[in-house]
């Protein structure tokens, strides 16, 4: 896999904020600012957040200029990812490649324990047509896709660990006949940084985290996993059920590791003990430099 010379991350939509003049909210959305070898400038989204106002609000207030945008990628087809992909694909003066898996735009729901059933989609006017008229161009895959050299969608992750499992009675709209919602169209992108290795960002991690490293694994294999930074979705788990995530997490030594999102407060303090001298607390404006690696500039 190609490398690239620098990147920046900026959480510009997360469930905390320390910054004095951001709001948080229950969604995500992380903007990389890459440099390539060549000292070509890219940006690239990752999620367009739950909470539209909230987002474009913190992207005003951080005075971030989208209008080289080139691609939004879209983790999965879930509404706190996925609340302002067309608005921030027309502050663009390029046509914006928005990836996702086929099934990020299908109808899903969820059934309770009294059997009610709760539908649950990506938001009104965010969806294909929107996204297409706002002159984006709409890239479905399940495979990994490069979006430039040393950037890569995982696409469609395998489920191999016993440990990580999809709660819930969970169910989507392919085809005449629901079926189980396994969240196949949870995906991840790995960046490599030249002389580090692979920085993974993951929206919610519904295929779990390890599941995900494993893939990253399997499309780049001389890869060291360098940085994982986004959700977990470990909110819902117990310490038991924690416990085997983050055993797994150590054997791939990562350099840093930044949860946040939906991976929850269990989770992210069972994660910094595990991780004290690699471990960034993310949060709505959280900024990440690949070239400022030292405590200072992490804490």
């Amino acid at each position: 896999m190609e490398s690239v010379k620098k990147l920046k991350v900026t959480t510009l939509a997360d469930n905390l904020t320390f910054h004095p003049s951001l709001l948080g909210q229950w969604g995500l959305s992380i903007l990389l600012q890459i440099e390539s070898i060549d000292g070509r400038e890219h940006t690239i989204l990752i999620d367009t957040g739950a909470e539209k106002e909230a987002l474009l609000f913190n992207i005003d207030r951080l005075k971030v200029s989208l209008r080289r945008l080139e691609a939004i990628v879209l983790s999965h087809g879930h509404a706190d990812h996925t609340a302002a992909t067309v608005e921030l694909a027309r502050r663009s003066r390029r046509k914006v490649q928005v990836i996702a898996h086929p099934y990020v735009f299908k109808r899903r729901y969820v059934v309770t324990r009294k059997g009610k059933k709760v539908f649950g989609r990506v938001p009104k006017g965010e969806r294909e047509k929107n996204i297409e008229r706002a002159g984006a161009q709409l890239i479905f895959t399940k495979e990994p896709y490069q979006i430039i050299p040393g950037v890569i969608t995982t696409g469609e992750i395998p489920r191999q660990t016993s440990f990580e499992r999809i709660p819930g009675r969970r169910f989507i709209c392919v085809g005449r006949q629901p079926q189980r919602d396994h969240i196949l169209d949870d995906q991840a992108v790995i960046v490599n940084v030249r002389g580090q290795g692979a920085w993974v960002f993951s929206g919610c991690a519904h295929s779990g985290i390890i599941n995900t490293l494993r893939r990253v694994r399997s499309i780049a294999p001389s890869l060291s996993i360098y940085a994982i930074v986004g959700g977990m979705h470990l909110v819902s788990r117990n310490e038991s059920g924690i416990k085997p995530v983050v055993n797994a997490l150590r054997s791939y030594a990562p350099k840093l590791v930044s949860p946040c999102h939906c991976t929850g407060f269990r989770a992210t303090g069972m994660i910094w003990q595990a991780f004290q001298r690699q471990f960034v607390l993310n949060f709505s404006g959280r900024t990440i430099m690949s070239w400022k690696m030292t405590r200072e500039n992490l804490v």
